[in-house]
């Protein structure tokens, strides 16, 4: 909470990123990333706040792959609330670069 009694529009990035995160884990690209020194970085995010979220409430992150290219994609999010029955509370995107951390440069997919 902030001090105008709702959410902070940064917490709303953490969520993005622990989504993101699952993602990857379900998906199994943290196999590649623990064993071949490849990840993910970020190269750009967005976010459009529609309601705010107070508390209590409970969020859920619908997350999806929007766009795969050689060695970048973007991730689709929209963030949803129960207080709010459902209601969409934020939509973002997220750029990101599939980079070789022991290379020091960005890799195809």
């Amino acid at each position: 909470m902030d001090a105008l009694n709702h959410v902070n529009h940064t917490v709303f990035i953490r969520w993005m990123e622990n989504a993101r995160m699952h993602y990857f884990i379900a998906c199994g690209f943290t196999d590649l990333f623990d064993s071949e020194g490849i990840g993910p970085i970020l190269a750009g995010i967005k976010v459009d706040y529609s309601a705010p979220v107070g508390f209590p409430d409970t969020v859920t992150v619908h997350t999806t792959i929007t766009r795969i290219g050689n060695s970048s994609f973007e991730m689709g999010y929209r963030i949803t609330s129960a207080a709010r029955e459902g209601e969409t509370v934020a939509t973002g995107t997220v750029s990101g670069v599939v980079f070789d951390y022991n290379a020091g440069h960005s890799t195809p997919m």
